[in-house]
């Protein structure tokens, strides 16, 4: 018979992230989305050849759904499409020319085991490990030669040599296209590139570079190209950014206080992952309820839970349990808010409108103290739920 320690190691275990969207997919605690991405994927098979974006804040899956995208595009009959998770073979703070271009090539070449010359030369130019750019740019693709000292393991990013940067989207990106030609799978086929981990660079100008000159120099030569978008540019002013871009699609929190569809959504989610001997169905609600719709908020606010029974004794999640969770949360999110934060906070809750993107408020905003929902008519913002009794006590004292 389970021991009581073990079945709580297990539900703990159902609400721990994966390793990667992909293993969350297949371990099927993927929920499709209300707004689903279908959208994108008919954009795509429509007009494959063009620069689209995918933003939307952290916390709210947009890798999950990148990797779905990829699959719905699979799923067509000339479309080969591939996620390349840039953070994984480069330093997010160092977008410069060429470094998409370069970070998939080394990404599929890896991850993918996809392997010819065309894949292993543009590795050595990214690396600088035998050939420049400019010898490449000089010599035909059939007579470069190629190293065959070390594993061609990064040492440092991508790029680094001065003189394999300045012009670099535009050298790269045909070597690109010949190293996915040449694999069986994506012989004739449209090759749509998805890049991840982009949200994550801090500089947006970096984000910038890598979209006037990787995307543009990817789509001129047939390529289909997906980027996320840096949570920076979310609320600021980047007309010139989506002007770069065929479309630009937002992935917002879904708010589950006034959209069925998102409580429904949410629910499931915990559906999946829920032991009911453990975490019974009446407690999942409120845990959705003060997740505000972010996904990872949801998953902690519901771990925290689970791991309050235990210490209690108790055989399972109970309303005492939940919301001593969204207290410990509420703790969380309130650290290092001083009086001008929290005179936004109210403000915010008040009026549900942001009335200036300085700053502080940006940074409420990337700290998820701050929400951002989208209904038919436009943007609303909102304090993160967990917030709420807090921000009672303090405009009571105000």
């Amino acid at each position: 018979m389970e021991s009581r320690r073990d079945r709580f190691r297990r539900q703990l275990a159902r609400l721990a992230g994966t390793g990667s969207p992909r293993e969350a997919i297949d371990a099927g605690l993927y929920v499709p989305r209300p707004a689903s991405g279908n959208r994108l994927a008919q954009r795509i098979d429509l007009q494959p050849n063009a620069t689209r974006v995918l933003a939307g804040p952290i916390g709210n899956g947009k890798s999950t759904e990148l990797v779905v995208l990829a699959e719905a595009l699979n799923g067509l009959p000339d479309v080969w499409a591939a996620v390349v998770d840039v953070s994984l073979v480069h330093d997010l703070s160092d977008l410069q020319e060429g470094s998409l271009v370069a970070a998939a090539g080394v990404y599929l070449q890896d991850e993918h085991k996809l392997d010819n010359g065309a894949f292993r030369r543009l590795r050595e130019v990214a690396y600088g490990a035998t050939n420049s750019l400019k010898q490449l740019l000089k010599l035909s693709l059939s007579t470069v030669s190629l190293s065959t000292e070390g594993d061609g393991r990064p040492s440092r990013g991508l790029l680094q040599e001065p003189d394999n940067r300045a012009g670099s989207a535009q050298a790269l990106a045909p070597l690109l296209l010949d190293a996915i030609n040449e694999t069986q799978e994506a012989k004739g086929l449209h090759p749509v590139l998805l890049f991840d981990s982009l949200d994550r660079a801090r500089d947006p100008s970096g984000f910038r570079t890598v979209l006037e000159h990787d995307a543009r120099a990817l789509v001129d030569h047939g390529f289909g190209v997906v980027l996320t978008a840096p949570v920076s540019v979310l609320w600021s002013d980047s007309g010139e950014l989506r002007a770069l871009t065929e479309t630009w699609e937002t992935l917002p929190y879904e708010d589950p206080l006034k959209n069925a569809e998102a409580v429904e959504f949410l629910i499931e989610i915990l559906r999946r992952r829920a032991d009911l001997q453990t975490l019974p169905e009446a407690t999942w609600l409120p845990l959705v309820e003060a997740s505000g719709g972010v996904l990872r908020d949801l998953i902690e606010l519901a771990r925290s839970a689970v791991e309050e029974a235990y210490l209690a004794g108790r055989d399972a999640v109970g309303p005492q349990e939940v919301d001593a969770a969204i207290a410990h949360f509420a703790r969380a999110l309130a650290l290092g808010l001083d009086g001008a934060a929290i005179s936004t906070l109210i403000s915010v809750q008040a009026t549900q409108q942001v009335r200036v993107f300085d700053e502080p408020t940006l940074r409420l905003l990337k700290n998820r103290q701050i929400l951002e929902h989208r209904d038919a008519s436009g943007s609303y913002f909102e304090p993160h739920p967990a917030l709420g009794s807090m921000l009672q006590r303090w405009a009571k004292a105000s």
